[in-house]
């Protein structure tokens, strides 16, 4: 009897189920792989690019002029800028001298981009500006009003983000009084410069503030969906919309039930977000929203997030891949070391360990190096790019990685960092329609492309309880079948690499007997 399963990619990891209720073409557990094109294959991994951080850095922003393209780096009490090969200093100073800042590590830093302004934020100290951006400009009190400065009025906000030409502040500490439940918006701000007041006492400007007392905990982030501002609270997720007059905004609820684990934990695609919750992993469209994780993914990433250090927790998305990476510190450690990723085009799940890391960004990242044919490791099958392409393109954006010394690229080389990844995919629970029968496999038909010698295991239980028995079984390219010999009534399987080779799975068969139900 022959069993063929195809279409290895279109399914992901389903690691919250019995092995025993999922599709066929379904994995129950894998790390470093990836699902493209209904085939599953090995993720790539990170390199080293540009020089080494001046500071350890804990957030990275992608600020690009007319003339030159930076990230903007803060550690808990330094904040550099590179341009890829110079680290900048742009610490706020007094009479030449820095004046440090007082970050926290859970609170993380927060900001973004209006009118060309880079507005760099901690939740600590006062929020601060970059203007004009050039290396021979340092960091800033962001205005408050003509003639004072946030710190002059001695307020700050845990999360400043732009909206349109607004932005918006939340969770403010004014005058040392703690608003947590408060949203703060400025007058508008004029092209290429920032708003010119928060003072909600001028009448003449549309500057506001608005407390959210309808429950749901603290307000915790906030991003633009469309016209609409969505308001992430710890337990309520509320929306902010523009309609000008004496309001300017009007308030309203979105879901009563559902607000954000922590900051930094949304990010939009295709007119939807992607928020991961306190317990769950949700899209949603500003109206109403899905769970992508349940019964899939869910109960296994809540189990593994490190309860002490959560609020390190952020979302990165990989647009080029068409992916959100959940990125989170594993229980016992205390920043993100471990991915969980959706693919929100195929909607599938991986996992992937990742460096050590405070933060990612999304931007051009110029690695000055080229790919050439005689340093490729590739074959014509697994080759991913296309002819010429380089690793750089002003048109392609990817991920840069913030670990303590080093900025990383991410996938870049079939290595992290230059050690060998362990990349696999396993399926347990396999009964090919008989789940009393017992089956003999003596002959495995994998359809992998690969660029050196894998692994593939093949394992059997009598019962679900059992614990899985391998053998192990090398697999090179040009291989059609494996012979193996395994009995059981529930039959795995398991493709694994640890040396730096490329390999892509397509489906893969088994030759077996039925033997009876004993």
């Amino acid at each position: 009897m022959f069993k063929l399963i195809k279409d290895l990619g279109s399914a992901g990891i389903i690691s919250d189920t019995d092995a025993r209720s999922i599709p066929e073409n379904a994995f129950t557990s894998g790390e470093n792989i990836r699902f493209i094109d209904n085939n599953v294959e090995k993720s790539k991994g990170e390199s080293e690019v540009y020089t080494t951080p001046a500071v350890d850095p804990y957030w990275l922003l992608p600020v690009q002029t007319s003339s030159a393209y930076y990230w903007i780096y803060p550690s808990l009490t330094k904040c550099y800028v590179t341009d890829g090969t110079t680290n900048t200093n742009i610490t706020r100073q007094t009479a030449s001298v820095d004046v440090n800042y007082s970050a926290d590590a859970d609170i993380g830093w927060n900001g973004g981009i209006i009118g060309s302004v880079p507005i760099v934020n901690n939740g600590v100290d006062d929020p601060q500006m970059w203007t004009p951006v050039g290396t021979g400009t340092k960091l800033q009190s962001l205005t408050w009003s003509s003639g004072t400065t946030w710190s002059s009025e001695s307020n700050t906000a845990r999360v400043i983000r732009p909206f349109k030409q607004f932005l918006i502040a939340m969770h403010t500490t004014e005058s040392g009084t703690e608003y947590r439940q408060r949203i703060r918006w400025s007058h508008p701000a004029d092209s290429g410069s920032v708003p010119s007041t928060w003072d909600e006492t001028d009448t003449t400007k549309d500057a506001g503030v608005y407390d959210l007392e309808e429950g749901g905990g603290s307000v915790v982030d906030g991003l633009p969906l469309r016209d609409t501002f969505i308001i992430y609270k710890d337990n309520k997720t509320m929306g902010m919309q523009h309609i000008g007059g004496r309001a300017v905004f009007r308030f309203y609820d979105i879901f009563e039930q559902s607000g954000i684990l922590t900051r930094r934990c949304v990010k939009s695609f295709y007119g939807k977000h992607f928020v991961v919750t306190n317990g769950d992993v949700i899209v949603h469209d500003g109206n109403t929203f899905d769970s992508v994780i349940n019964h899939r993914k869910k109960k296994e990433l809540f189990a593994l997030i490190d309860a002490t250090n959560y609020q390190r927790t952020f979302v990165s998305p990989n647009y080029q891949k068409n992916e959100m990476w959940v990125c989170f510190p594993k229980t016992g450690s205390s920043f993100a070391d471990t991915a969980f990723i959706w693919n929100f085009k195929d909607d599938t799940w991986t996992t992937k360990n990742i460096p050590t890391v405070k933060h990612m960004g999304y931007g051009l990242v110029d690695p000055n190096e080229a790919d050439t044919w005689a340093s490729t490791t590739e074959t014509w099958d697994l080759a991913q790019g296309s002819w010429g392409e380089l690793s750089y393109s002003p048109t392609v954006i990817k991920n840069l990685m913030a670990g303590s010394t080093k900025f990383y690229m991410a996938d870049d080389t079939e290595q992290s960092d230059g050690t060998n990844i362990t990349a696999y995919c396993e399926r347990e629970g396999l009964d090919f329609g008989s789940p009393d029968i017992v089956k003999r496999v003596t002959r495995v038909w994998p359809r992998i492309d690969c660029s050196g010698d894998i692994t593939v295991y093949v394992g059997s239980q009598m019962v679900h309880t059992d614990s899985v028995t391998w053998k192990a079984y090398t697999y090179s390219s040009g291989d059609d079948r494996i012979d193996c010999d395994v009995t059981g009534k529930l039959i795995s399987y398991r493709i694994e690499s640890s040396t730096n080779v490329t390999w892509k799975a397509h489906d893969i068969g088994f030759e077996y007997t039925e033997k009876g139900r004993f």
